[in-house]
């Protein structure tokens, strides 16, 4: 068996408010031995879809092995809910050839400018 196809099932637990909206996810130093992962390495989880995220360690005195803590976007990407369960796999990062930018609301005008405005900062 090879680093990247273990796997292991974690329940899903509410991040840490320090977390929300980072690409965190914490578990608990067993889970991370298992996966052979370290902290900043990347792991996929999948519930009913796939996403991924960054391994931090859960804090010194929490007690449960089996958690993976991730914030509700992350949760809503994975398609699962609190409590439930999902398969964990250490994973590794490309570099993007393209990304594709959406306006969340349509009151946000989209025009040349502001086009070159977005190229400028990314």
């Amino acid at each position: 068996m090879t680093l990247e196809t273990r796997q292991i099932q974690m329940h899903v637990s509410e991040a840490m408010q320090r977390d929300v909206g980072k690409y965190r996810a914490r578990m608990g130093p067993v889970a991370m031995d298992s996966l052979h992962v370290a902290s900043g390495d990347i792991i996929e989880m999948t519930g009913s879809r796939s996403s991924c995220a960054i391994v931090w360690p859960v804090d010194e005195d929490e007690k449960v092995p089996d958690i993976i803590r991730i914030d509700g976007q992350t949760r809503k990407n994975v398609g699962v809910p609190l409590n439930g369960t999902v398969s964990v796999k250490k994973t590794s990062a490309k570099p993007a050839r393209s990304i594709t930018l959406m306006p969340t609301d349509t009151t946000t005008a989209i025009d040349g400018e502001f086009t070159r405005f977005l190229k400028g900062r990314l």
